[in-house]
């Protein structure tokens, strides 16, 4: 039995002892002293994907106060967007032959943020799909949807 706990204390110790490539150390990445690159933040420090109402939320007015760059793409169909949207959005209709929307999507700058949402998570889960593997890098999916926005009482448009 001392061999396996001596063994598994030795190990642990060798990872505490290893770089980390975690949030505290960005741009750590077990790179030797003297060429490590300096570390970059994302803005808002939140990682793309879904992302919850409340996140949502942040980084949207994050980017109405000028703090961080956001396109807000909604991916509803047209009659849904007139009956209201949020600020700025641009509406793709998801709903569209595939080929068409992806056809819109190839317009956009892969590089740029995006906050996408649609009514209620569904139809925008599959357009996050399309557009990671269209190679856009920073795409956070409003899970609970348009829908929950409005209901919240959160700010919503009609032009």
């Amino acid at each position: 039995m001392k061999p396996i706990a001596l063994t598994t204390l030795t190990l642990l110790f060798a990872a505490s002892c290893s770089p980390s490539n975690d949030a505290e150390n960005p741009g750590k990445s077990g790179s030797q002293a003297g060429d490590e690159k300096p570390a970059v933040e994302a803005p808002a420090k939140i990682p793309s994907g879904n992302v919850d109402l409340a996140t949502a939320k942040q980084l949207f007015d994050d980017a109405k106060a000028g703090k961080s760059k956001l396109v807000i793409l909604d991916v509803r169909t047209d009659e849904e967007f007139k009956d209201g949207h949020l600020e700025g959005a641009v509406n793709i209709d998801y709903l569209v032959p595939e080929a068409d929307f992806r056809t819109a999507l190839e317009k956009l700058d892969r590089e740029a943020r995006y906050l996408m949402h649609c009514q209620v998570g569904g139809r925008s889960a599959d357009a996050l799909e399309i557009m990671t593997e269209m190679g856009f890098k920073s795409v956070y999916h409003m899970i609970d949807g348009y829908g929950k926005w409005a209901r919240a009482g959160y700010e919503v448009t009609k032009d």
